[in-house]
């Protein structure tokens, strides 16, 4: 899916959540997984114990780590 999309590489999947904060503090573009695995959004940072993100399909700016699938 992701070899469809020029520019972007898939470079793996993972549920740890120090892993996907390190991936984000990096400055890798991470797609979360949210609302019981329904939705995904662009992680943009980390406030605390959740992540802020751009949801295109919702209104919301951070979703807590709790709510990542």
């Amino acid at each position: 899916m992701w070899a469809a999309v020029p520019g972007i590489s898939f470079v793996g999947k993972t549920s740890n959540h120090d892993q996907i904060k390190s991936y984000i503090s990096q400055g890798y573009g991470v797609m979360l997984n949210v609302n019981s695995g329904g939705h995904w959004v662009l992680a943009t940072g980390v406030s605390g114990s959740s992540y802020l993100v751009n949801d295109p399909g919702f209104s919301k700016t951070s979703y807590g780590q709790s709510e990542v699938s």
